[in-house]
C-alpha cells in the first residue's frame, strides 16, 4: 500500500480517495523484466504513487525494483557476474503508469552522481517492504530503498539520484534501529530511532548540493511515565464485520472522539510526569506530521507526539481500542492522512 496527498494506492492496482469514497482500478501492471534488471521479478517490485493536486489532477505510479537474495540473482541471471554490477543501473528502466494515458510504459532514467553500491552489497538487506516509505515533494519522488539509501526520481528531466543515508556504516547501531523517511514542514526528513535515541535530519538540496542536515539529536530515555490527556483512537469507516453489537459502545466512542480531539496547532503541551517507567517497552516511528515539525512515535501501542521545536513529548492516547484490539496484528504500516482532492478521478482509467 502507498499514499500521496490524500490518495491511497491499495493492493498495487486500486486507487482510493477516502474524501470522496471514489475507487478506480489500474490496468494490470507489466511483469516482463526490464533491461539491466533481468533478475528482478514482479515479486521484487513495489508500487509508489506521485500526485500533487496543486499542480494537476493527474498522477503517476512507479514500479520500483529491489534486489532479491543472492541465490535468486545467480539463478535468474545465469551467473554471478551480475553481483559485481552497480545498483541501481544507469540508465534505469522503470515501468510507470500515467493517468493521462491510462497506460503503463517503460521510461528510461539516467543517474546523476554515483550508485548506491554493488548488487552483492544491496542484496544483504532483505527487510520486509512495509518500511519502504516514499514521499512526493516539488515534482520529485523520494523512495526509501534497501540499505537505507533514498532514490530521488525526477520525471521532468528523466533523471534519478542516489542519496545515501546520513550514517554510512561509520557507527554501530542496534539490531532494532529504524530509519524512517517522511515529509514535513520544511521538506524531506529522515529519522533514525536507535533504542531511545532519536535523530532527525532535513534534506538540503540548495546550491546543487544534496546532503542531510542534522535537525535533532535527542535521548528519549529513561522514559517518563506519561499522563494520557487524550482518549483511545477511533477507527473510521471500519468494516461492519467488526462493528460493536452494543449500540451504547458506539455512542460512547463517538462522545470520546469529540472529547479527546487533538489539535496540533495547540502549543500548550501538558508536562509529563517525572516518575520514570522501569519497563523496557518497544518504541517505533509512526509518521511525520505533514506540515508541522512533529514526529509521531509508538510506544507499546501508545501514540506519542514529539515536537522538534520544543523537544517536548505529548501523549495522544492508546492506539488500539478494546473493540479493535484483535486487528492490530494485521497493521503493517502507518501514515498521516489529509484530504487534498475533492474532485473526480481522471476518466482515462476509471
Amino acid at each position: 500500500m502507498d499514499h500521496c496527498n490524500g490518495l491511497l494506492l491499495l493492493y498495487d492496482d486500486w486507487l482510493y480517495n477516502p474524501a470522496t469514497d471514489e475507487v478506480a482500478n489500474l490496468p494490470e501492471r507489466p511483469t516482463t523484466p526490464r533491461a539491466g534488471m533481468e533478475f528482478v521479478t514482479e515479486h521484487d517490485v513495489c508500487s509508489f504513487l506521485a500526485f500533487d493536486p496543486t499542480v494537476s489532477s493527474h498522477y503517476e505510479v512507479f514500479l520500483i525494483p529491489s534486489v532479491p537474495w543472492e541465490e535468486d540473482i545467480v539463478k535468474r541471471a545465469a551467473g554471478s557476474a551480475v553481483l559485481h554490477s552497480e545498483w541501481p543501473p544507469s540508465p534505469c528502466i522503470l515501468s510507470v503508469f500515467s493517468s493521462r494515458t491510462g497506460l503503463w510504459e517503460d521510461r528510461s532514467f539516467s543517474r546523476q552522481g554515483e550508485a548506491a553500491g554493488k548488487v552483492a552489497d544491496i542484496q544483504l538487506d532483505q527487510r520486509s517492504e512495509p518500511y519502504r516509505h516514499a514521499e512526493y515533494w516539488r515534482g520529485a519522488l523520494y523512495i526509501h530503498c534497501q540499505t537505507d539509501f533514498v532514490m530521488r526520481i525526477s520525471s521532468s528531466n528523466s533523471t534519478y539520484r542516489v542519496i545515501k543515508p546520513p550514517i554510512r556504516g561509520t557507527e554501530v547501531l542496534s539490531k532494532h534501529s529504524e530509519f524512517f523517511l517522511g515529509r514535513s514542514e520544511k521538506g524531506i526528513y529522515y529519522a533514525l530511532l536507535d533504542n531511545h535515541r532519536l535523530r532527525v535530519w532535513i534534506l538540503d538540496e540548495s546550491c546543487d548540493q544534496t546532503h542531510w542536515k542534522l535537525r535533532q539529536d535527542t535521548d528519549l530515555g529513561p522514559f517518563p511515565s506519561l499522563s494520557c490527556d487524550h482518549g483511545p483512537w477511533v477507527l473510521e469507516n471500519a468494516s461492519s464485520d467488526y462493528e460493536s453489537e452494543d449500540e451504547d459502545e458506539d455512542e460512547d466512542e463517538e462522545q470520546m472522539e469529540e472529547e479527546f480531539e487533538w489539535n496540533s496547532d495547540d502549543d500548550n503541551i501538558p508536562p509529563t510526569n517525572d516518575m520514570e517507567e522501569k519497563c523496557n517497552a518497544f518504541m517505533g516511528i509512526l509518521a511525520f506530521h505533514p506540515y508541522k515539525e512533529i514526529i509521531f512515535l509508538d510506544r507499546s501501542s501508545r501514540v506519542l507526539a514529539y515536537h522538534l521545536s520544543s523537544s517536548k513529548l505529548e501523549a495522544l492516547g492508546n492506539l488500539f481500542t478494546n473493540v479493535y484490539l484483535s486487528m492490530h496484528v494485521y497493521v503493517r504500516s502507518s501514515f498521516p492522512y489529509t484530504p487534498c482532492w475533492m474532485g473526480e478521478l481522471p476518466q482515462t482509467f476509471k
